[in-house]
């Protein structure tokens, strides 16, 4: 393991505040809880509800990878305050449990 310490005696906050945009990051989480709660929460009786669905998964995933894509993945005690990809993932683990008992429960006969 290797630590570092700033030279210039700048924080934590300020190195990683001087490093990535968390504004453009937590926007990018918020359009991902966003798509989240669009997700179509009907059940799957028929082949127009389930194709809703599929365009809803492809939505989410497109929202989740811009996110993750612009995130630094920081340990969380580097994280800035009202940072939004804990929560983000949180609420994906749970939409996405629900759309899945969503297709469990599709009979495709």
């Amino acid at each position: 393991m290797m630590e570092g310490r700033a030279c210039a005696g700048e924080s934590n906050a300020e190195i990683v505040s001087g490093a990535w945009n968390f504004d453009q990051i937590n926007k990018a989480y918020a359009r991902h809880l966003a798509v989240l709660e669009e997700r179509p929460g009907s059940t799957l009786g028929n082949e127009k509800a389930a194709r809703a669905l599929l365009r809803w998964g492809a939505a989410e995933r497109e929202a989740w990878l811009n996110a993750v894509r612009r995130d630094p993945l920081l340990p969380g005690t580097l994280l800035p305050l009202g940072y939004l990809g804990q929560r983000s993932w949180r609420r994906r683990i749970q939409v996405l449990a629900a759309a899945g008992k969503q297709l469990k429960d599709y009979d495709i006969s």
